[in-house]
């Protein structure tokens, strides 16, 4: 019946590409049947309504609604970018593609995963990861709520979502903590080597305590230097001062002698006079 109403496409290459055939009909006119061809919509085409005055236009049909894509021959979607045909199959729709999947989620738009409940899409792979409230510092969040712990770190008992802590083979003692796997420090407020830690004070506060000794120190020291000085100074002041009044006596000293007549002193004379006037003083 259908060799009735169309020609074989085969023989229309040029209805093949415009997606229209044609269909012959015997039609009576002026009492006369006559033979009349019509343009119709090929198999697998559907002819588009238009307001234009192109003609008569026929557009490919698919079964599903491509979404985002175009339906660009019969049962044949092509997809926007960032889309693909579900299941890989051309005939089926256009969804979103995440790169990598989404694991626990669904790719509702190019690279953007709705995740379950417990899980959280991360912000390099959009790929939809397990939650644990503590990051699970030195592990892995393996499901919500779940950490697994690197070799040589362990979770306090019963806190599968504590974060993961270095484990030591042996205790290490007062004033310090476990801080890598196998290896002990002193806490903050102390210091030491291996096997003892010991309190210290604040290095700035060790460094004005020193300054602040010292200072005292050299205080103490520049007062006593300085009184000595005063006291040496007053002493050659006051050693001077007499050397120079007993000089001063001396030479205008007038010594008579018997006959009324006098002399003057001799240098040796007042010389030995002024010693003997110095150890006097130094004894009183």
């Amino acid at each position: 019946m259908l060799l009735r109403y169309y020609t074989l496409i085969a023989l229309l290459p040029s209805g093949i590409f415009a997606g229209f055939c044609e269909k012959t009909e015997w039609r009576p006119i002026k009492g006369v049947l006559t033979k009349k061809q019509f343009k119709i919509c090929c198999p697998g085409y559907k002819q588009k309504i238009t307001n234009d005055r192109v003609g008569f236009k026929c557009e490919p049909k698919c079964k599903e609604n491509c979404g985002n894509g175009t339906c660009i021959s019969p049962n044949s979607c092509s997809c926007n970018i960032g889309y693909t045909n579900k299941d890989k199959d051309p005939a089926k729709r256009c969804v979103p593609v995440c790169d990598g999947g989404c694991g626990k989620g669904e790719c509702v738009a190019p690279n953007t995963c709705h995740c379950e409940d417990g899980y959280e899409a991360t912000k390099t792979d959009h790929h939809c990861a397990p939650i644990c409230s503590s990051g699970c510092p030195n592990g892995y969040c393996e499901s919500p709520g779940n950490c697994s712990c690197n070799e040589g770190y362990a979770q306090a008992d019963n806190q599968t979502d504590a974060a993961c802590l270095p484990v030591c083979a042996t205790e290490c003692g007062e004033h310090r903590k476990c801080v890598a796997p196998n290896t002990c420090e002193c806490l903050e407020e102390y210091i030491g080597k291996v096997d003892a830690c010991s309190e210290h004070v604040d290095g700035l506060q060790v460094v004005m305590d020193f300054l602040k000794h010292w200072m005292i120190e050299l205080a103490i020291c520049v007062a006593s230097v300085i009184t000595l000085l005063i006291v040496v100074c007053i002493c050659v002041s006051r050693k001077n001062r007499r050397t120079k009044n007993l000089v001063n006596r001396s030479e205008s000293a007038i010594i008579f002698n018997r006959n009324n007549s006098y002399y003057a002193p001799s240098a040796q004379l007042i010389i030995e006079e002024i010693n003997q006037s110095f150890e006097e003083n130094q004894k009183a």
